[in-house]
């Protein structure tokens, strides 16, 4: 069945909400989609939809900041994303199959939630950018992709 109008702007605003806070949207969108009546889609191709707009938005918005960035800075950047690109492109089957298992977005979810209280334990640091860190950070977001990690 097609994806219903209101579904589509239902699912669009909790993403929006959801992306910059410290929750994950992808696990939202998964409880949310398994509470429409009738909902069904293509994989997740809605949900990679609903990421690319969220993107689009905030690259339009930091446009001007975006265009006085390092060349430094631009180059962690691409470093950062190499480990989630990989995961996207080696292991998209399996990505995919996790999307359809709400106990371990739950799961996931919650342990999201303890790593957030755990986090506001830290007192932070000075901390410097470098390669290695960019990398890190990558892998983070590649561990990020399982749907209620954040």
């Amino acid at each position: 069945m097609l994806l219903e109008f209101k579904q589509a702007v239902f699912l669009g605003l909790l993403q929006g909400l959801t992306e910059f806070l410290p929750v994950s949207s992808s696990g939202h969108l998964v409880l949310a989609q398994t509470l429409l009546k009738d909902f069904s889609q293509p994989g997740v191709l809605f949900d990679v939809v609903l990421h690319a707009g969220t993107a689009l938005a905030v690259v339009i918005f930091f446009k001007d900041k975006l265009r006085h960035l390092s060349k430094q800075l631009l180059f962690w950047v691409v470093i950062a994303t190499i480990p989630a690109g990989l995961v996207g492109l080696f292991f998209s089957s399996a990505v995919e199959k996790l999307f359809g298992d709400v106990s371990l977005v739950g799961l996931a979810l919650i342990l999201t939630g303890v790593v957030n209280l755990l986090t506001d334990q830290i007192k932070p640091g000075k901390m410097s950018l470098k390669n290695r860190s960019a990398f890190l950070i990558g892998l983070a977001q590649a561990v990020a992709i399982i749907p209620g990690i954040s």
